[in-house]
């Protein structure tokens, strides 16, 4: 017998490739965004993304956070994730389409979705 079957566990699906995270992102457009986690030791930031009537929610991680501009929660959020080189080294934008929100991190992002 199948583990998982009895235990109804659904694993999430963990991503760190900027063109599968945005994709995954597209499909969240105009979802309720909002900041629930800050880890100023690890600099480290979480964003949720939920939509009405939909189980499963997005998490976006923040790695090496560096700045941080806007509001910490969106009713309509429209985020990407774009990659900027900079005198060789890469840092990773997670921005709100509309310009209220930016997030930069130096370390890249995770993002995660499931129920």
């Amino acid at each position: 017998m199948e583990w998982y079957r009895i235990c109804k566990i659904k694993i999430m699906e963990i991503s760190t490739d900027i063109q599968e995270a945005n994709l995954i992102l597209q499909g969240y457009s105009g979802a309720k965004f909002q900041i629930v986690m800050y880890s100023s030791t690890l600099r480290r930031i979480a964003l949720k993304l939920t939509l009405t009537d939909v189980q499963e929610v997005v998490y976006v991680v923040g790695i090496g956070c560096e700045s941080i501009n806007g509001r910490f929660d969106n009713k309509d959020a429209k985020l990407h994730i774009t990659e900027e080189v900079k005198e060789g080294e890469v840092t990773s934008v997670i921005a709100d389409k509309s310009g209220q929100f930016t997030l930069t991190t130096n370390s890249g992002f995770t993002l995660a979705k499931g129920v």
